[in-house]
């Protein structure tokens, strides 16, 4: 294990603690999202980034995350 993994765990906690109180993140309408095993996104995220505020948008999306999740 590496020396630094603690403080690195620490670090990205307080990475993506900031990255989320100052930017909005929603999905790209009609993004196919497919989940493995893992639970990860096999094709990938597609996300808009954008400045924190504003109203959030429902959009469609494709892929069986449809059999996981209720929309």
């Amino acid at each position: 294990m590496c020396i630094g993994w603690h403080f690195a765990m620490q670090e990205l906690k307080i990475v993506l603690a900031v990255l989320l109180q100052r930017y909005r993140y929603s999905v790209v309408r009609d993004a196919r999202i497919s989940p493995n095993l893992m639970m990860r996104p096999v094709h990938g995220m597609p996300l808009h980034i954008g400045p924190h505020g504003g109203k959030f948008e429902r959009v469609p999306v494709r892929g069986t995350i449809h059999e996981l999740i209720g929309f």
